[in-house]
């Protein structure tokens, strides 16, 4: 499904959703999306270790797992609703201004380009365009 860019085929995210309940540890999609949105309506990001602790995880045990899983979700969530869920993860170093930089960024720019190969926006535009998008999808859920 990757290589063919078919990364919201029905049967891919049934395989994301099986994959990430195998491999991550304990780690919980829905858990973690909770996190995010709340995050998001506030305009605030988490961190790895908060998603660690949202699924009741030590984060010695998972932190290898978390980008995975952090993938998994996004994947599953821009099928879903057309939002990078990612985003709104950042390095414990970036939590009060929510940088995203090196490998963190070029990691996020490559999902979002996997998934959405339209996408002209690079750097901290895509970072800014992606988080607007993630805020105003998570109020709308509240409401």
């Amino acid at each position: 499904h990757e290589r063919r860019h078919a990364l919201d085929a029905p049967l891919m995210l049934e395989a994301v959703a099986e994959q990430s309940r195998r491999r991550d540890g304990g780690l919980d999609l829905d858990r973690t999306l909770e996190l995010i949105l709340a995050a998001a309506r506030e305009d605030r990001c988490v961190t790895q270790k908060d998603i660690a602790a949202k699924s009741g995880q030590r984060w010695d045990k998972v932190r290898t797992k978390v980008a995975n899983h952090v993938r998994s979700l996004s994947i599953r969530e821009h099928a879903r609703s057309g939002i990078m869920a990612g985003v709104a993860v950042v390095p414990e170093a970036n939590r009060a201004d929510g940088g995203l930089e090196g490998e963190a960024l070029a990691g996020f720019e490559s999902l979002c380009l996997a998934l959405n190969r339209k996408e002209k926006q690079r750097g901290q535009v895509l970072v800014a365009q992606e988080r607007a998008k993630l805020a105003a999808h998570a109020r709308e859920k509240a409401a």
